[in-house]
């Protein structure tokens, strides 16, 4: 029954299982002892009213401030033939290529605490610099709208200095990239691949998982985890600024 169904699960649980285990063992008695009752095995199902909770999700790994600072020198370092030996074989503006491309579109996403997805469907347009009124008095500043997002809601963000200036300088290797195609076949990608189109999500992470190796940084930094810890900083600041720059409909989400 109920209690000793209990019972189980804590001993289960002393043993060290994990609460996914835990889960699937209650779920898997539930489901049986139903099926033994349909097929009148068993008169009634002695699980029929007991409620299997919800496993907890698994913690995600937070990139510490320590990890960032490193991760933005790697991304640079990786392409320097004097600090990788291994980067003097490859083409000068293959490297500065990736080198900028990679260092801004990681910035973006620290600065902004978007979704991978939607750094990614950023067009050229969508950075912009405008002039906005701070307590009064007006200040330029650079930010992205956000079109495509998991919300469908537009959002615009502000970005700061560093990052902008990342982006420009990554516009200038762009701009020298894409200078002998015709307009009409520029699809507008403020990031592209090496072939001028939209980059992949998947192979961009493979890129980013050598920059974290190069750095000696664990392999539980993901894409989704640099959101993560931008949303984190954010957060000690002002909760509700957090939930809009993250696009979530609900604060409790933010939390």
């Amino acid at each position: 029954g109920k209690r000793n169904m209990d019972e189980y699960l804590v001993a289960r649980s002393e043993s060290g299982k994990s609460q996914s285990t835990l889960h699937h063992d209650a779920l898997t008695a539930k489901v049986f002892m139903k099926w033994c009752a349909r097929n009148d095995l068993i008169t009634r199902s002695l699980l029929a009213d007991y409620e299997v909770r919800a496993a907890p999700p698994p913690n995600m790994y937070m990139p510490t401030e320590e990890d960032v600072p490193k991760l933005l020198d790697a991304l640079h370092d990786i392409w320097e033939p004097s600090k990788n030996v291994a980067a003097r074989y490859t083409n000068p503006n293959k490297r500065s290529f990736h080198r900028e491309r990679n260092y801004a579109l990681v910035v973006t996403l620290l600065d902004t605490a978007c979704r991978i997805g939607e750094v990614l469907s950023l067009k050229q347009e969508d950075f912009q610099h405008t002039k906005v009124i701070v307590k009064g008095v007006e200040r330029a500043v650079w930010q992205v709208t956000i079109r495509k997002s998991k919300g469908r809601e537009p959002r615009t963000i502000p970005m700061s200095k560093d990052g902008a200036d990342a982006i420009r300088n990554w516009l200038t290797v762009r701009n020298r990239v894409m200078k002998n195609v015709p307009k009409e076949e520029d699809e507008g990608w403020l990031f592209i691949s090496e072939t001028g189109g939209r980059i992949d999500e998947g192979r961009f992470l493979k890129t980013l998982k050598k920059s974290i190796r190069y750095a000696g940084l664990t392999d539980d930094i993901t894409l989704h985890s640099l959101r993560r810890y931008s949303l984190n900083q954010l957060s000690k600041v002002d909760v509700l600024a957090t939930q809009r720059i993250a696009g979530h409909k609900d604060t409790k989400t933010t939390l």
